[in-house]
């Protein structure tokens, strides 16, 4: 059955493998194809506002807040009612961040090493019509879209915002410091602000747990006190009877040889408030051990909390961490990328080492 199960599940399509199957709309475009129309629409004042929407999506900190997961959904909503194609919110959120992290590596490459081909022939051909000057140009805007295959497509969309990633240019190292610290920024507050609100979470809940164990100490001693009340009221009570003589055991009238005996070990007050010491004192002994019990009891609890809170806040970091080291892969990644379209397009063997250590050092500087 098992098996079965697995053969009908239905296997992954690629976002430019699907095409619209809606009767109603029948425009034969992919997944990417209606996503990017989705990113391309604009409002009265030529802004992209559904990219907008994506980029300023935070953690609903104030009421009304869009978040990126809401964003997501509505694009889930938007594909399936409109065309027929079902995307889920994980696989939504990684196209974007993919078509944003592409385009970003397109346009340090145009900018850097693009930039460098482009004022190399302006220098040698005064006509940029000239097919010399065109073949030329091709491998770099080949290179381009080989980075970012819809790199035409959103370079007007995401012109507007740019991005805060640090320069790996040499002449913009001084600029890729404060671009590095708004780029931390927008990547590390979000988990910085998770773990510390996970930590005041648990805060509060130290500060919960020990205000209730304070009610329970407090309930405990207005029983205990109703307790001695009532004790002490059956225990006068008992005395009451056994100054009066009407207890069971005195209704019978002792012999008449014995009657004066008994008469006067009744009236001795020592013996007869001997148990009463006793009951208060094994009463003290046990409101004692009940308020130790109590506090070990909400010690353990605050130090099982605290447990908790480190445990918390060491896979809020450990999370952390491994997403800069993500990062500073895919970065490292997209760095060697340029220095092979720059070996491919021929350039000095130098420059190439040049832009590799001043990529390098940026991303360190990171």
């Amino acid at each position: 059955m098992a098996t079965t199960a697995a053969s009908k599940k239905a296997k992954a399509v690629f976002w430019d493998k699907d095409k619209c199957a809606k009767p109603s709309c029948r425009c034969g475009k992919s997944s990417i194809e209606v996503l990017l129309d989705w990113l391309s629409v604009t409002d009265k004042d030529g802004r992209f506002v559904n990219y907008l929407r994506w980029k300023g999506g935070v953690k609903p900190k104030k009421k009304g807040a869009e978040t990126k997961g809401n964003v997501a959904s509505s694009i889930i909503r938007m594909l399936q009612d409109d065309h027929n194609l079902v995307r889920n919110q994980e696989a939504v959120l990684a196209k974007l961040t993919e078509l944003h992290t592409s385009h970003n590596a397109a346009r340090d490459f145009l900018e850097d090493t693009g930039r460098r081909v482009r004022d190399r022939l302006d220098a040698q051909y005064a006509d940029k019509t000239d097919p010399a000057y065109i073949a030329q140009l091709a491998p770099v805007q080949a290179a381009a879209l080989k980075l970012c295959k819809h790199y035409d497509t959103l370079a007007p969309i995401m012109a507007d915002r740019p991005d805060a990633r640090p320069d790996a240019r040499p002449d913009a190292r001084n600029g890729s410091k404060n671009g590095s610290e708004d780029g931390s920024g927008d990547g590390n507050e979000d988990g910085s602000e998770d773990g510390s609100g996970d930590g005041e979470g648990n805060e509060q809940g130290v500060g919960d747990v020990v205000a209730q164990e304070d009610q329970r100490d407090a309930a405990a001693g207005d029983h205990i006190a109703l307790a001695n009340d009532s004790s002490g009221d059956e225990l006068e009570q008992h005395e009451a009877l056994s100054d009066d003589g009407s207890s069971s055991e005195n209704a019978r009238p002792p012999p008449r040889g014995q009657r004066k005996r008994s008469s006067s070990s009744d009236n001795n007050p020592a013996k007869r408030r001997t148990p009463v010491k006793s009951l208060v004192r094994q009463l003290d002994a046990q409101i004692t051990a009940g308020d130790r019990t109590a506090k070990e009891l909400v010690a353990l609890r605050t130090s099982e909390l605290a447990h908790k809170i480190q445990v918390r806040e060491e896979e809020v970091r450990l999370r952390r961490d491994a997403h800069k080291l993500n990062v500073r892969t895919q970065r490292h990644a997209e760095i060697m990328a340029i220095a092979d379209l720059r070996r491919q397009l021929g350039l000095p063997a130098q420059d190439i080492l040049d832009y590799v250590d001043s990529a390098t050092r940026a991303l360190d500087a990171s």
